[in-house]
């Protein structure tokens, strides 16, 4: 039996916006900060401070960093 790897937010799509409820780092560098709205700019994805759409996440990532609110 093989462990399948936990599905994409399917439920992000463009024009959503969420809170970030926990900040979120990567290489050292706060990406998405707690208190701060975020919005999709492409279904899937939230697009970071800097205005990159790059990042897509797993469902059980996606419910500890953001709390939909549009």
């Amino acid at each position: 039996m093989t462990t399948k790897e936990p599905a994409m937010n399917e439920g992000v799509k463009k024009g959503d916006k969420m809170i970030c409820i926990q900040d979120f780092i990567r290489d050292h560098e706060i990406l998405f900060e707690k208190g701060k709205t975020y919005s999709s700019e492409i279904d899937y994805t939230i697009t970071d401070k800097h205005g990159n759409a790059q990042y897509g996440w797993n469902a059980d990532v996606f419910e500890r960093y953001f709390q939909k609110i549009a």
